[in-house]
């Protein structure tokens, strides 16, 4: 048995800059890890079957599952015909542009890969994740990283932390697939700016940090919530606050723990999903291995 932790990412930017020969879209991102987490157990079984449960009875327990998916990728390239057993604990929120199936699914990889010894690098492992999500293969680097492509190009940089950040996720979601959709029929512009964020972050500069915090999914999220807790946010002295994702959770950097909580306080009060959190430097991870 094999317990792994998955956290939740962010994007601190998000820009479009064009699509690919597949029409798949180029990005250019900055995703962080955050200490929230879905919990992943895996057995082994004695036959060959690969069997899903979930706490959360809205997620589909069968092959249309990213844990799924993984895990049968993983079994067939190592030619290993016993099955395994996934039970999910979920915390991160759904529809909420923080990658919580992508987060499970790099989580089943490591592991499958501590369950089955079968020492596959962390590139080894995003090779195998890139071809079910795109998210997955920074689920499985984590930390504070520069990510392009269609999100299989990661550059991790310096770490960013020491600050509060607070998260709220209003209960409508929005699904990724319809958020690109929209974003195709608009005209807007790539800003090009992810050097700059880059730069701030190595010099630990908050203000030009927020100066160049950036998602051009949030022009087209159609979610008037989002806005709105962005400028609570802002009012209680957050440095600043972004849609992350395709949404529709929301985030506020704080440098002051106390107006964090007060915010946090006043924020739940009408959003049950709120959570008070900080940066990890880590991707997926074993927590337990017996």
């Amino acid at each position: 048995m094999v317990k792994v932790i998955a956290p939740a990412k962010l994007n601190f930017l998000l820009d479009i800059i064009g699509l690919d020969e597949k029409n798949y879209h180029l990005m250019e991102m900055i995703m962080q890890t955050i200490d929230i987490f879905d919990t992943i157990t895996i057995k082994e079984r004695t036959d060959s079957q690969i069997t899903l449960e979930c706490d959360d009875k809205s997620i589909p327990c069968d092959e249309r599952n990213i844990c799924y998916k993984c895990a049968k990728l993983f079994l067939e390239k190592v030619n290993i015909k016993t099955g395994v057993n996934i039970n999910i604990e979920k915390v991160i929120p759904q529809q909420a542009g923080m990658a919580g199936g992508s987060a499970d699914g790099a989580g089943v990889l490591v592991g499958l890969n501590e369950l089955f010894k079968t020492d596959y690098t962390i590139q080894d492992l995003c090779d195998i994740g890139v071809k079910v999500g795109a998210d997955i293969p920074f689920c499985l680097v984590g930390g504070t990283a520069k990510v392009e492509g269609i999100g299989e190009k990661i550059t991790k940089i310096s770490e960013f932390k020491g600050y509060d950040i607070l998260v709220v996720k209003p209960q409508v979601g929005i699904s990724t697939k319809e958020a690109f959709d929209t974003f195709d029929k608009q005209n807007i512009k790539a800003r090009n700016n992810i050097d700059s964020m880059v730069k701030a972050i190595e010099e630990n500069n908050i203000s030009l940090f927020c100066k160049n915090m950036y998602n051009a999914l949030e022009f087209v999220s159609g979610v008037k919530e989002i806005s709105e807790i962005e400028q609570i946010m802002i009012e209680n002295k957050a440095k600043g606050a972004l849609m992350t994702g395709s949404g529709s959770a929301v985030f506020g950097i704080f440098d002051n723990t106390e107006s964090a909580k007060n915010c946090k306080e006043l924020l739940s009060k009408r959003y049950p999903q709120t959570y008070l959190c900080h940066t990890v430097n880590y991707g997926a991870k074993v927590i337990k291995y017996e």
